[in-house]
């Protein structure tokens, strides 16, 4: 039995077209505020979590040294 990692959703076809008719600016701050309202939910380990799930960069250095505060 694999445990499944991560999650899955849909996005449908006028979901997307809808996305596109965005400015860049509209997509980057969307971007931003997802970013906001996950940082604002997530504990620290579930951060810390999510950045070795990820392969984060700096990983190897921030296991045997520490994750900083910033993730």
């Amino acid at each position: 039995m694999s445990e499944q990692i991560g999650f899955d959703y849909t996005v449908t076809d006028e979901q997307l077209e809808a996305f596109q008719k965005w400015t860049i600016e509209e997509r980057l701050n969307w971007i931003l505020e997802n970013m906001k309202f996950m940082r604002a939910i997530q504990t620290r380990e579930e951060r810390i979590r999510m950045y070795r799930a990820k392969g984060g960069k700096n990983l190897k250095y921030y296991e045997e040294h520490g994750f900083p505060e910033w993730i």
